[in-house]
């Protein structure tokens, strides 16, 4: 069979959808077949990176709680580097968290960040 990958995924999706579920037999081929799709995906979704050469990206759902928590990570690592005293190794440790949050923020919509009171 010549099938593309999301042919496959709907394919095993149908059949994993058909498992009865009774019988440990069923469940395990249930199991089996729900990590079979989710590597069918994972591939899938390097091959659009491949193709487009730059990531999708995702929003991202948080609670009130954890955009305040990371824009205080980031304020923090801002306040430790900006003394200047640190070693080189630890600088760029921080530099990387400091991009993440960032990358993590910038998933996080406008329309969200107004609605939680911030720019």
């Amino acid at each position: 069979m010549n099938e593309t990958l999301e042919q496959q995924i709907r394919r095993l999706e149908f059949c994993r959808d058909c498992i009865v579920l009774d019988y440990d037999a069923g469940k395990e081929e249930y199991n089996r077949l729900e990590m079979v799709i989710e590597e069918l995906k994972k591939k899938k979704d390097m091959n659009k990176i491949k193709k487009t050469g730059i990531p999708k990206t995702r929003k991202v759902l948080m609670t009130v709680e954890e955009y305040q928590a990371v824009l205080l990570g980031l304020s923090e690592i801002e306040a430790t580097t900006g003394y200047g005293n640190l070693p080189e190794k630890d600088i760029s440790r921080y530099k990387e968290a400091e991009t993440s949050l960032r990358s993590l923020i910038s998933k996080f919509t406008t329309t969200e960040k107004k609605r939680y009171g911030n720019d």
